[in-house]
C-alpha cells in the first residue's frame, strides 16, 4: 500500500542538502519530487524515469525548482544494480562524489513510499561521519591529513588478489597506496580481488557501511574500458618514485621495455612464482632496481624490484578518477608462462 514519505539527505563535507518527497500508489508507482543544492544530484534525478505530474506530486509542494519524476518501485528492485536511480547516479558522479549516499537515500525513500520498506519520517545521512568527505581508503583506513608515505618503506604482508594457489601481495608500503583498481587485459588469467568493491551499487555500499561489512578491510575499484580477460590486470596506485617490492616469491625471468602510445617508458619485469611454475607474474609501469637481473630470486615484500614510473605526461590514467593525484600506479598481471616469455 502506497504512502507519502519525506527524506532529507546531507551529502557531508560538501554541505549540499537534498530534500525528497515521495508518494506511492497501490500499483507500486512512486512519484518523486526532489529539490537539491547539488548540480550532480539534479542532473541524475532529471535522467530518472518518466516526468511525473506536478499537480499530483505537488499535493505537498517543496520548492518551485524541484524536479518531479515517476518510477515503478517493483521494476527498480528487479533491476538490482541497474536500477534507474542507481545507474543514473553512477553515470554522473565521479571523484570524491562516487561515495555520495544521496542516491541510496532516494532509493530508500522510493521503497518506503511503495510500502516495500519501513516508513521514513526523516532521513539524515551524513557521509562525513564515515569518511570525512574523502574517498574510501584502499586499505580500509584513512591516513591522517598531511601524513607522507615513506617511499622506501617495505609493505606489510597483505594479499590483494588470488589466482588459484597463487597469492598476489601488496607490492608497495601500505601508507603509500592511493587506490586499487582492476580492469580487463588481453591474454591474462583472471584474478580474484580481495576486499570490497568501492564503486559497486550505492545501496549495497550504504548497507555494508551500516552493518560493518568490510571483507578484510580492502577497498578496490572496477575500472571501465580495456579488452580481454575481466579483472586480468591489477593497478596499485602510488606516487612516482615509490619503491615497489616483489608481490610473490619467485625468480626474475625477463626484464624488458614497456611501451605506451608508441613511447617506451619504464620496464616490464616478469617473475616466475615458486608456487606455480606454469604462470608468470608480470609487473609494468616501473623503473627496475639497478641490482635486479634475470635469474635473481625475489622474496615477497622484501626484495625491491623497482620504483613507480610517472606516466602522467604520457596518458590519462583511469585510476586518477579515484585518487587525489594523477593516478600513477604499478600494474600486475598473471599470464600463462608460454605466452609471457615470448619476445
Amino acid at each position: 500500500m502506497g504512502q507519502a514519505v519525506r527524506a532529507t539527505v546531507q551529502g557531508g563535507i560538501c554541505g549540499f542538502v537534498t530534500r525528497i518527497y515521495a508518494e506511492g500508489d497501490d500499483e507500486y508507482k512512486v512519484r518523486l519530487r526532489v529539490e537539491s543544492d547539488c548540480e550532480k544530484v539534479r542532473a541524475y534525478v532529471s535522467a530518472i524515469g518518466e516526468t511525473g505530474s506536478d499537480q499530483q506530486a505537488g499535493s505537498r509542494p517543496m520548492e518551485d525548482d524541484s524536479i518531479v519524476r515517476e518510477v515503478n518501485a517493483l521494476e527498480e528492485l528487479g533491476r538490482r544494480h541497474d536500477a534507474l536511480i542507481l545507474a543514473a547516479a553512477r553515470d554522473r558522479q565521479y571523484g570524491a562524489c562516487v561515495g555520495c549516499v544521496t542516491a541510496a537515500g532516494l532509493y530508500k525513500a522510493m521503497q518506503a513510499a511503495a510500502g516495500l520498506a519501513a516508513t521514513i519520517v526523516a532521513v539524515v545521512l551524513v557521509l562525513g561521519a564515515w569518511t570525512g568527505g574523502r574517498t574510501s581508503s584502499p586499505l580500509g583506513t584513512t591516513p591522517a591529513l598531511g601524513e607522507q608515505p615513506l617511499a622506501s618503506e617495505q609493505p606489510v604482508p597483505i594479499v590483494v588478489a588470488r589466482m588459484g594457489a597463487l597469492s598476489i601481495n601488496l607490492p608497495v608500503a601500505r601508507s603509500a597506496v592511493t587506490a586499487i583498481g582492476y580492469h580487463a587485459s588481453p591474454d591474462t588469467v583472471a584474478l580474484s580481488p580481495e576486499g570490497t568493491q568501492a564503486n559497486e551499487g550505492l545501496l549495497t555500499r550504504l548497507f555494508d557501511r551500516v552493518v560493518g561489512s568490510d571483507n578484510g578491510g580492502l577497498n578496490y575499484y572496477e575500472l571501465s574500458g580495456g579488452v580481454g580477460t575481466g579483472d586480468g590486470a591489477l593497478d596499485i596506485g602510488a606516487a612516482p618514485k615509490t619503491y615497489v617490492y616483489a608481490p610473490v616469491d619467485g625468480k626474475i625471468v625477463q626484464i624488458g621495455p614497456y611501451i605506451v602510445n608508441g613511447i617506451s617508458i619504464g620496464k616490464r619485469i616478469d617473475i616466475r612464482p615458486d608456487t606455480d611454475a606454469t604462470l608468470i607474474v608480470s609487473m609494468t609501469r616501473l623503473w627496475p632496481d639497478p641490482k635486479l637481473e634475470i635469474g635473481t630470486s625475489v622474496t615477497v615484500g622484501v626484495t625491491p624490484v623497482g620504483s613507480v614510473a610517472d606516466f602522467s605526461k604520457v596518458e590519462r590514467q583511469k585510476l586518477a578518477r579515484y585518487t587525489q593525484d594523477q593516478g600513477n600506479h604499478v600494474t600486475i598481471e598473471v599470464f600463462p608462462a608460454a605466452i609471457s616469455i615470448l619476445p
